[in-house]
């Protein structure tokens, strides 16, 4: 005797069109379908892409040589001439020392200084700002809870540092580019932090 197979769980009926249970994207299909966190969903979504056009980063990811995190820190950086060089110096490694490898292979120009207060708003009149420093809105890439700080490799030599800090640090800051303006004119806080050792 034979059986009709069953439809898809929570589908019904939909099962004989497949089209209207069909997710509109890839993310969508791994956060409803398969039940990932955004997030993962995300990150999954983006390495699939990356497997169709570097195949090499499934068999990276199925080994466990390279994690997930790690091939979404090579995704950008890839192409057909890199791939291979890239993925064997990433096996193995850590997202932090993924993260300096990409910044030797591929340096970023310094980010200017920068004191906002905390909650300005991007159209906000800049109070809390020290005078010739940018008082806009910083974007850091990192979602909130994940690091109390920011510390990111621009190239080989150089990093950005993005931390939170209270009223009191940064009225010390602020005394300590004072005191130290004949010697630090432009105020670089990068210079007045490392003139503090």
């Amino acid at each position: 005797m034979s059986h009709s197979p069953k439809a898809p769980r929570g589908h019904g009926s939909e099962s004989s069109t497949p089209l209207r249970s069909a997710n509109h994207s890839l993310n969508k299909y791994c956060e409803e379908r398969l039940g990932y966190p955004e997030d993962g969903a995300f990150k999954r979504a983006r390495v699939a892409k990356l497997a169709l056009q570097f195949p090499r980063a499934v068999d990276e990811l199925r080994s466990g040589e390279i994690h997930l995190t790690g091939l979404l820190q090579l995704a950008p950086h890839l192409t057909g001439d890199n791939a291979d060089a890239l993925f064997t110096e990433a096996r193995g490694k850590p997202r932090r020392e993924i993260a300096l490898i990409l910044a030797r292979r591929f340096p970023r120009p310094d980010v200017p200084p920068r004191i906002q207060t905390l909650g300005a708003s991007p159209s906000g009149n800049g109070a809390g700002a020290h005078p010739g420093i940018p008082s806009g809105p910083s974007t850091p890439n990192f979602r909130s809870g994940a690091e109390p700080f920011r510390l990111e490799p621009l190239s080989a030599e150089r990093y950005r540092i993005e931390f939170s800090a209270s009223a009191e640090f940064r009225g010390k800051l602020e005394q300590a580019r004072e005191l130290l303006s004949h010697s630090v004119p432009s105020g670089d806080i990068a210079v007045v932090l490392a003139r503090a050792r």
